[in-house]
């Protein structure tokens, strides 16, 4: 219903300036976004022209690929809580997939549809292994390394998960047979981000703006709040010119970001490290202040929308049009073949025209219902895994819980750096909720039967 209530789809985030570094040979192809996913995109999207003269039907034949996979992937996942939980634990799930706006990123032209299915089937297989660790055999690892890869392929930051998982297991001794697999793919992946990219002349994006999204929020606070110095001013403005840090907007680092002189701090990282934490020495609490309102949405379970400080809807549902986007040369409108479900939906999560206000002119109204609201809320589960990291290191200590609570706290790390709070950045750890919540009880019991 809702494929037929959005026909063709959500076309929004970067999608029409990956069919243009496609089209066009003087456009280096960038490895900010996954250049397999951007291929893949422009071919269904162009194929659409050439073959019907109808950008809107490659579009539409792209995105119910993509929310195919999707499907399988929760297919695989209520088969597994079915076969080793009970009834109850399978109706939630159930219900918990038909929440609108999982089937809403499925037909979004988002790289983090396909890298949520990929996440989610890593964290299948990897509680399937914890339970039985006979389960690694040739077959499944090749599937699990695969799954892993296609996860670093399509997002940057899945290489990081995946460190960050090898480093958790080096501490608790795993097995050597996954520790390999961790290694292999990793390996692997850099290989693919260096010589691959290169000899296809991918260029390579620096991840450095991203990473430092946080802190210089924080700086931006302290330059726009506090009585500084000539001197401090000037020293700040090494990193950041004048105009850039007086940019600072909560909830979203775009405007300071883009403004980062990435070669001089490139070229002396330690004095920018040296003055982030000097300035943090200088106003503690304003870095805290800074803290909470760029990461609100990712923490706090009651977050009312439509806002407009971070620019951004929470859910993308609206094609994006020439006024909010690089424009490619065409538009993919919306045709709806279901309305009234498409006039649910977007009345739920963005209703409205986008325009210079985009997020914070929509009306949303999905904030406004009791427990629906908190289940779409990414502070929600970020509660949740916090009570269950509290629990698993204080009362449980069972070292394979931890070990897969790693991969979920492991995507929690990167979106708590992004540049802003969205839905489509939280997936991955909302999404595999079902899988963590019913692991918590399988890998309980199994510890007790042994």
């Amino acid at each position: 219903m809702a494929y037929l209530a959005l026909f063709p789809g959500v076309y929004a985030t970067d999608a029409p300036y990956w069919y243009h570094e496609f089209l066009r040979k003087d456009i280096p192809i960038s490895s900010q976004w996954s250049p397999v996913y951007c291929g893949i995109f422009y071919l269904f999207v162009n194929s659409g022209k050439l073959f019907f003269d109808n950008y809107s039907i490659g579009f539409a034949v792209f995105t119910l690929l993509q929310m195919s996979i999707s499907l399988y992937v929760i297919w695989n996942i209520l088969s597994f809580i079915n076969d080793k939980t009970n009834k109850t634990l399978v109706i939630l799930s159930t219900l918990f997939f038909l929440l609108p706006m999982h089937v809403i990123l499925s037909l979004t032209s988002a790289q983090d549809s396909i890298f949520t299915a990929s996440f989610a089937m890593v964290v299948l297989l990897l509680i399937e292994y914890l339970l039985d660790e006979q389960f690694l055999d040739k077959k499944n690892t090749i599937k699990l390394f695969l799954w892993m890869f296609l996860m670093c392929v399509i997002r940057n930051n899945g290489v990081y998960v995946l460190a960050f998982v090898l480093l958790t297991a080096l501490l608790l001794k795993a097995r050597r047979k996954l520790l390999m697999l961790l290694t292999s793919v990793i390996i692997l992946v850099a290989v693919y981000q260096g010589p691959v990219y290169a000899l296809c002349g991918v260029q390579k994006g620096t991840a450095l703006r991203e990473m430092l999204s946080l802190p210089l929020q924080q700086m931006a606070w302290v330059y726009n709040n506090d009585d500084l110095t000539e001197k401090q001013r000037k020293e700040m403005q090494s990193f950041v010119p004048d105009e850039g840090w007086k940019n600072y907007t909560p909830f979203i680092s775009d405007p300071v970001k883009s403004n980062l002189k990435v070669e001089e701090v490139q070229r002396d990282k330690i004095s920018f490290l040296k003055s982030y934490i000097k300035f943090a020495a200088f106003d503690s609490i304003g870095y805290v202040q800074a803290f909470g309102l760029q990461t609100l949405t990712l923490w706090y379970p009651d977050k009312n929308w439509p806002d407009a400080r971070p620019w951004h809807p929470y859910i993308d549902i609206l094609c994006y049009d020439k006024s909010v986007a690089y424009d490619p040369g065409f538009e993919i409108n919306r045709e709806s073949l279901f309305p009234s479900y498409q006039l649910l939906l977007e009345n739920l999560y963005g209703k409205g025209i986008p325009g210079n206000g985009y997020g914070g002119s929509l009306k949303m109204i999905f904030s406004k219902i009791p427990i629906f609201s908190i289940l779409c809320q990414a502070g929600f589960y970020s509660c949740l895994l916090l009570f269950l990291g509290v629990y698993t290191l204080l009362i449980n200590r069972n070292k394979k819980i931890i070990l897969l609570l790693s991969m979920i706290f492991g995507i929690w790390l990167t979106v708590l750096l992004s540049p802003v709070i969205m839905y489509r950045y939280c997936a991955p750890f909302i999404f595999t909720a079902p899988l963590y919540i019913s692991s918590m009880f399988l890998l309980k019991e199994e510890t007790r039967s042994k």
